[in-house]
């Protein structure tokens, strides 16, 4: 089933791509989506039996292929890039990801599938639903490429996209490990509703602490590093990368929704969801677009990722009859602190915009700034933990897994052999 969704994906893109290459004046389009039909038809040949690994909350499996498919499709891309200089290099990239990703999913998991359709009507019930919200998801977060692209120019897309994907990074990165097992883990707890509502506050807490510091720290200084590591060049996605990071960060409050819908079986909320997130959205970007260039698509994706918090908060209430101001006190410690350490990283980096940018002098600056708000926030919510009377939550969670950290460390070089 999932062979057959990639082939009718890919042959939808296949027929959009001659419409979008006149739509956009762009012929070099026209085989560029081509090949990413090709290998989105081809992306639905992996080994269907990883999904047992995560059920069991088994995830080294994904992890090696994570890292091993991602700096396969860099040396790729990197390489392509250095001595073709072309736009090509981006494809052959995702297609080294793609094989490598299907090679490893059957080395580490040997298994030969054999196609069948037998239970599709049991798999259907629940996945039909959760299809169609993935396929309005991806309009709705796709749609401003292609709104900015069109009204904006191609170049105003690539500073936007550029800022777009660094301002995901440092959240997504951090809570991506967490966020993959929530859904095996929320399932088994489905028919305990006060165990589920206290796994899910500890999780979604745990995601908020990690997800704030780095989102809205890499926003305050988004100048900077874009500036030292990246070039001037690129200094207009600074503008993106502030307000979508900082957005990013804050919807990790209610980003656990999705896991906890599906695992409650009520894959068609999520549908409801995106779409009305979608007709919200659509109109507010191209609104933006047309009325504030590059700055009203940001303010129009900043109100309409914040709306999309709203919501989100709203279906875990009305899931697990968690108030919305609950799940806020659960992490109100998180905001304080991550509001000190903003304050300080931002009044501290009137030193460094008097430097000499690209000096020695100012990348120690920036490696200061960092420390400083990593130093802030972790005071701040040690403080407020404490003052707290040292209650279930994130710092707990933290400081136990710390303390497991320095004894591995500590037991394995006790293991050392002493030198003679």
């Amino acid at each position: 089933m999932n062979a057959l969704r990639s082939v009718l994906i890919g042959g939808l893109i296949a027929i959009l791509a001659g419409p979008a290459a006149r739509l956009y004046g762009e012929p070099g389009l026209f085989l560029a989506l081509l090949a990413i039909a090709a290998l989105t038809a081809f992306g639905g040949l992996n080994n269907p039996k990883m999904a047992l690994f995560a059920r069991n909350l088994i995830f080294w499996q994904e992890f090696a292929i994570g890292v091993l498919t991602r700096l396969a499709g860099l040396l790729v891309a990197v390489t392509i890039a250095y001595f073709y200089h072309s736009y090509w290099a981006l494809i052959a990239g995702m297609a080294a990801t793609q094989l490598v990703g299907l090679m490893l999913s059957y080395a580490l998991v040997p298994y030969l599938p054999s196609p069948r359709l037998a239970g599709w009507r049991e798999l259907m019930s629940f996945s039909i639903w959760l299809s169609l919200a993935q396929l309005v998801n991806t309009i709705n977060w796709k749609s401003d490429p292609l709104f900015i692209g069109y009204f904006l120019g191609p170049t105003k897309l690539g500073f936007y996209s550029f800022g777009d994907r660094l301002a995901q990074l440092p959240t997504n990165e951090a809570t991506a490990p967490l966020s993959a097992t929530l859904f095996p883990a929320f399932a088994r707890l489905a028919s305990d509703t006060l165990r589920l509502r206290s796994a899910y506050l500890k999780a979604q807490t745990l995601m908020t602490a990690v997800a704030l510091p780095l989102g809205i720290g890499f926003a305050v200084i988004a100048e900077p590093v874009v500036q030292l590591l990246i070039g001037e060049k690129w200094l207009p996605s600074v503008e993106v990368i502030q307000a979508l990071a900082s957005v990013f960060a804050l919807q990790s409050i209610g980003s656990a929704a999705s896991p906890l819908t599906m695992a409650m079986g009520q894959t068609r909320l999520l549908f409801n969801r995106d779409v009305m997130l979608l007709c919200l959205r659509i109109p507010l970007m191209v609104a933006g677009a047309l009325i504030a260039s590059v700055s009203g698509v940001i303010f129009a994706r900043s109100i309409s990722g914040l709306i999309g918090l709203v919501v989100n908060m709203t279906l875990v209430r009305q899931l697990i009859d968690l108030r919305m101001r609950t799940q806020l006190q659960a992490n109100s410690r998180s905001l304080v602190a991550v509001s000190t350490m903003a304050l300080g990283v931002a009044a501290a980096r009137v030193g460094y915009d008097n430097l000499s940018h690209g000096s020695l002098l100012s990348v120690s600056w920036l490696l200061m700034l960092i420390f400083l708000g990593f130093l802030l926030y972790t005071c701040t919510l040690a403080l407020l933990w404490r003052a707290a009377g040292r209650p279930e939550g994130p710092e707990r969670v933290m400081i136990e897994t710390a303390r497991r950290l320095i004894i591995g460390i500590t037991d394995g070089r006790s293991k050392w052999p002493r030198p003679k």
